[in-house]
């Protein structure tokens, strides 16, 4: 039997302790004896998630570079058994016998964009109209652009989904929180000597995946993003 958890914790950082406190490594002949194969169910906080992996599908460069990938991030012991539960269904989605590095990497990907995906469906009203007035300006080729000009597309959709206006300073704070989430990216650039050092903003995820996101809430769902962006560019 192949004792992840064992194998991880060590790797990753002192929390990775914390987060295994629950984990248990079940064989699979006292989890259904109907079941031949040799192999281990990783099941994580109780939460009746199983997962499972032959004892020849995995090896030790992949435990390893599993826990480098995750340490590199959130060093989280639980982030590792994301990426590799994705890596597996990779492997099993394309008939590959083992996980291969190929399948590890591929999923840090796919890990990493529905986390950004699920943060941008939980974002609040205001940050989604940030998001959508940034989406419209990547849409029309302005990005990466300042602060003002997003600002104002902004006002224009808040006004197409009766939301309240925020102030610019206050707005700026939400375009922060969207560099901050990695669904953006903002960028210090030097102005001239009388506007002093601005910042320019640009989308770091898919305009197609932003445009679903925003569109899918609500209040958004009317919102003609091709129509926003070509306005901008006639104005």
């Amino acid at each position: 039997m192949i004792d992840l958890a064992s194998q991880l914790q060590p790797i990753l950082r002192r929390r990775a302790a914390k987060a295994f406190r629950d984990t248990e490594l079940i064989p699979i002949d006292e989890v259904d004896s109907a079941i031949e194969q040799v192999g281990s169910i990783v099941e994580i906080d109780k939460s009746g998630q199983e997962y499972l992996f032959q004892c020849d599908v995995l090896t030790d460069d992949i435990i390893l570079l599993i826990a480098a990938l995750s340490a590199q991030d959130t060093g989280d012991a639980r982030q590792a058994i994301k990426y590799l539960r994705k890596a597996g269904e990779l492997a099993d989605k394309h008939n590959d016998e083992q996980v291969s590095t190929d399948h590890a990497r591929e999923a840090q990907a796919l890990v990493e964009r529905e986390a950004v995906v699920k943060a941008m469906r939980e974002m609040t009203t205001q940050s989604h109209l940030a998001l959508a007035a940034l989406t419209a300006l990547e849409l029309s080729g302005d990005a990466p652009v300042r602060a003002r000009p997003i600002y104002g597309v902004y006002k224009t959709i808040a006004s197409q989904i009766d939301a309240d206006k925020l102030g610019q300073r206050r707005f700026k704070d939400h375009l922060r929180e969207l560099d901050m989430q990695g669904i953006a990216d903002g960028e210090k650039v030097t102005a001239d000597s009388i506007g002093g050092p601005a910042w320019e903003y640009q989308l770091q995820v898919a305009s197609e995946i932003a445009v679903e996101v925003i569109k899918d809430t609500a209040r958004f769902a009317d919102i003609d993003f091709h129509r926003v962006s070509s306005d901008r560019i006639n104005s």
